[in-house]
């Protein structure tokens, strides 16, 4: 069973020392020394302000800061919008699915029969048309709006709760392209695909 203390300790390795690793990796903090983010307080007030306000405005997102030690204005978080952020983060996410966060097996009879019950599914979410040539999208009927997508693929255990796979690609890209699509199953497991959505 996972207790509250280990979600918080997977939390706080993703959100500071993955962040962390990630900024030596992408070389992300250029003069850290006059630097008023780290890499971890930059992604601990982006994360934690975005799960406290999905919508957050800049002047949220400063707040949070605030709550990670580091004092700046809403303009600054908005600076910090860049393609080097959105690579941090991606870091970050990779990072994440090292920890298992898994729960007691179900109890019903049917699935104890597998060593793994996995199921997969998709979203595909909307972007700007200024990231097309990173994330392109499906087009449309529309000009606007249509450009740039980004598919996101996961891969669920039933029996656990375990998000057991991860997959970001161009939202053209059809689902039989996704890794998790074709990920080896431990001996015993069952696999089936779930329907995709659009945000």
């Amino acid at each position: 069973m996972t207790t509250i203390p280990q979600v918080s300790q997977a939390m706080q390795q993703v959100l500071t020392s993955a962040a962390e690793a990630a900024d030596a990796k992408l070389h992300y903090t250029r003069r850290a020394d006059q630097a008023k983010f780290s890499a971890s307080t930059l992604v601990q007030t982006l994360v934690l302000g975005v799960l406290a306000h999905p919508d957050a405005t800049v002047e949220q997102l400063s707040q949070s800061a605030a709550r990670v030690g580091v004092d700046v204005t809403a303009q600054a978080i908005d600076q910090r919008f860049t393609l080097a952020t959105a690579a941090l983060l991606q870091e970050v996410l990779s990072a994440s699915m090292q920890h298992l966060i898994a729960s007691d097996g179900v109890a019903i009879p049917i699935l104890q029969r597998f060593t793994g019950v996995r199921i997969h599914d998709s979203t595909t979410i909307v972007l700007p048309d200024a990231l097309a040539e990173l994330w392109a999208g499906c087009g449309g009927s529309t000009a606007e709006h249509t450009a740039s997508a980004l598919k996101c693929g996961v891969q669920l255990d039933l029996l656990t709760g375990a998000l057991s796979g991860l997959d970001l690609t161009d939202g053209r890209a059809s689902d039989h392209r996704l890794g998790v699509q074709h990920a080896n199953l431990p001996k015993g497991s069952r696999s089936r695909p779930t329907w995709a959505s659009t945000i």
